[in-house]
């Protein structure tokens, strides 16, 4: 019997058949994820390629991180990735101009709209953020401040509520003071009228007392370092000479509008103007020839014994506690209070209670009639034809009540639109960044030791302020404004419609929390106020005077900070920006460090000696700029440190979290990102025809992110660039 030839497979086990088909398998794999690789790299360097970064003072990534390759597909990432297109010029060379090349599409933009630099756009959007806290409907959930002030604006707005009232109110106050001469003529008894008494009875009501003399709180260098009461002629404005008999005309017929007899108001107005002339001309006497003093209330009571000095400042202030013969006074009124005496002495009392009159109606005139807010709107259009004034009651209500209530919107901004976990991201983020200064100073090869010491407890000792202090989170929201008890005493009706009522008691609460800062001490009242007020600016800064670092919630939106995407922007943009701020805490070592040594301080001037003479160069043809590089030194050294401390902190953050997705649309690495994001919020576009005027203090936009970028010990290596290219230069300029 023939023996038939066996194939190979059938040689074969089954289980070393399964061992071959599963190698093939790998194979083919390793095969197509090697395509796939190659393929990437390709895709990935079509514009840049990625060197590993060096000389980060981070920990070694983790081999257990895999880079995500897959970009970010959010609609957040999808709006950031828009975001940046609307920024950079890909056919620009990062290498050669990094400014054009993350500005160039901004600059292309048509100039029609006052969107300047990116954070012009932030500057809208905050105002129209800021007007819809007010405006809102009242609802039963606010604090009682803010439904307060809401009350406030919806009252002034009822313009059919005035008309019905008549001004009837705003009359039935002014006979508290003694009433209105123009309105009883010869009946009026001049004997009640007193000049100082008036000043105190207007401030009780609520009315504005400072016609005669200007009762204020003034920061004095005095040994005790405290607020102290300031004595000042009152404000006045200049009446163009054509407009005379018109504004006589105009006080006449709103008196008239009031209720006065017309057969006296033109002779009595053209003696209250009078009146009002030779006032002007002691104020000016007093601008020209007068002296500032710092002195006591003893003091003037030798010298214009007829004042109750005492008596009266107390009543003024309202509060007897701070009041004291031997109370410091800034004084500049000499000259003034004694042509006033005399000036007064020889005036009827029944033109000097006019004068008062009318001043508050100027000042109350659009809680006034229809007929009378008109009549003066005519006028302002005849003192500046220009002006094109527009009635806006709307502007006008929202800016009173900003100025009655200073505190409530923007604590209310602060708690509406800062989200809690941006805060503590935020939060985060600038302890990292003031860690890396910190470890900056401590490596340093140039500071003495003394002056290291010096450095290292001021920057351990920044304080952070995001958004706002964590008193005006953690208390009860009227007792942050300090409006919490003051409603029982006001007596307010939320129900009520009388806007001279509200606007009076404002106004005497407004006085009360002014002055009762006298006699304090000035640093804690301003470190009060910075507590207790959340400024809403559209940037960063740092507060010298405090040590501080603030944040404000406004400025954290747009191109600055998204909680919702990638952080590589946020540490570009946000970051870099707290990396700036941090540095002035560093910019002010030749001045404020009392420490140093002369080597120090010589190796010093040597390190900011190429940073002066490259702005120099850079900065001669730009007038709208400082081009003088020792006025613009700390904002070049903060501009020259800020990314770099970002940087590390974010390369810090990215060890502990993971590389993050890129972004879609955009072949740039997360490094990348991170550089365009820490430019694109500089980019400056000058508008034809306007007029826009920077600080002596901050210099070319442009000259800061190319300057700071260039000198970086890590842009280059992120995009690549050769040593000698602009953006690469072999000598770098460092400081810190």
């Amino acid at each position: 019997m023939k023996t038939q030839k066996q194939s190979c497979c059938a040689k074969r086990t089954i289980l070393e058949k399964i061992l071959i088909v599963v190698v093939v398998l790998l194979v083919c794999i390793l095969i197509a994820l090697f395509c796939v690789f190659t393929l990437h790299v390709k895709n990935g360097n079509r514009h840049f390629t990625r060197p590993v970064v060096q000389n980060v003072s981070c920990p070694t990534p983790s081999p257990l991180r895999v880079k995500k390759s897959t970009p970010c597909m959010t609609q957040s990432c999808i709006k950031a990735a828009s975001q940046i297109i609307d920024f950079i010029d890909p056919s620009v060379n990062p290498c050669d101009n990094f400014y054009d090349f993350v500005c160039g599409n901004f600059l292309k933009k048509p100039k029609v709209s006052n969107e300047i630099t990116p954070l012009s756009a932030l500057e809208a959007v905050t105002l129209q953020q800021f007007n819809s806290l007010i405006t809102e409907p009242i609802n039963e959930t606010l604090p009682k401040s803010w439904a307060l002030q809401r009350k406030y604006y919806n009252t002034c707005m009822n313009t059919s509520a005035i008309e019905e009232n008549n001004s009837e109110s705003f009359l039935e106050m002014l006979k508290f003071l003694g009433d209105w001469p123009l309105l009883h003529g010869r009946f009026w008894d001049e004997r009640k009228f007193d000049w100082l008494n008036s000043m105190v009875l207007c401030r009780k009501v609520g009315f504005t007392f400072e016609y005669f003399l200007k009762i204020g709180a003034k920061d004095a260098a005095n040994e005790t370092g405290t607020i102290v009461l300031s004595i000042n002629p009152p404000a006045v404005t200049d009446l163009p000479f054509h407009l005379r008999n018109f504004y006589v005309e105009l006080m006449a017929n709103i008196s008239i509008e009031l209720g006065a007899p017309p057969y006296l108001v033109t002779h009595e107005f053209n003696r209250v103007l009078q009146f009002e002339d030779e006032i002007k001309a002691a104020v000016v006497d007093e601008v020209q020839n007068g002296q500032e003093i710092i002195t006591t209330i003893d003091t003037l009571e030798n010298q214009f014994p007829s004042i109750p000095w005492v008596h009266f400042l107390t009543n003024i202030t309202m509060n007897s506690n701070n009041i004291s013969s031997s109370s410091w006074i800034h004084f500049r009124a000499g000259r003034y209070l004694r042509n006033l005496q005399t000036l007064l002495h020889r005036t009827p009392k029944s033109i000097q209670a006019n004068y008062i009159v009318w001043k508050i109606i100027e000042h109350f005139r659009n809680y006034l009639k229809e007929s009378v807010r008109s009549l003066y709107e005519s006028f302002l259009i005849h003192l500046n034809p220009n002006l094109a004034f527009v009635n806006n009651r709307h502007l006008y209500c929202l800016q009173k009540s900003k100025f009655y209530f200073p505190s409530v919107t923007e604590l209310a901004y602060v708690r509406t639109f800062l989200k809690p976990q941006s805060r503590e991201n935020i939060k985060d983020m600038a302890l990292e960044i003031k860690y890396r200064l910190w470890k900056k100073i401590t490596a340093n090869e140039w500071l003495d030791k003394n002056s290291k010491i010096f450095l290292l407890n001021k920057v351990a000792k920044i304080e952070n302020i995001i958004g706002a202090s964590d008193h005006a989170f953690d208390q009860n929201f009227d007792q942050v404004v300090e409006m919490d008890g003051v409603f029982e005493n006001l007596k307010f009706d939320l129900d009520s419609d009388n806007i001279i009522e509200m606007a009076t008691k404002l106004n005497a609460k407004r006085a009360d929390n002014y002055f009762n800062i006298i006699n304090q001490k000035s640093n804690e009242v301003a470190k009060e106020v910075l507590e207790k007020s959340p400024v809403l600016y559209i940037n960063a800064f740092y507060a010298e005077d405090f040590n501080a670092m603030i944040v404000p919630a406004s400025f954290l939106q747009g191109v600055i900070y998204d909680l919702d995407r990638p952080q590589y922007m946020n540490y570009g943009a946000l970051g870099s920006v707290i990396g700036h701020e941090y540095t002035h805490s560093f910019t002010t070592f030749a001045e404020e460090n009392q420490t140093k040594t002369a080597e120090s301080a010589d190796k010093y001037e040597g390190k900011i000696q190429c940073l002066l003479e490259e702005y120099k160069e850079y900065g001669k043809h730009l007038s709208e700029f400082t081009t003088n590089a020792k006025s613009a030194l700390e904002e070049n050294i903060a501009d020259l440190i800020g990314p770099d401390l970002a940087y590390e902190a974010y390369q810090q953050w990215k060890w502990k979290n993971g590389p993050e997705p890129t972004l879609p649309g955009l072949n740039y690495t997360q490094n990348q990102l991170f550089w365009i994001m820490s430019g694109a919020f500089k980019c400056y576009q000058p508008k034809r025809g306007f007029n826009i005027k920077f600080d002596q203090h901050h210099g070319v936009p442009s000259f800061a992110v190319t300057f700071s970028m260039r000198n970086s010990p890590f842009f280059a290596a992120d995009f690549n660039c050769p040593v000698g290219a602009n953006m690469n230069p072999e000598k770098k300029c460092r400081v810190l």
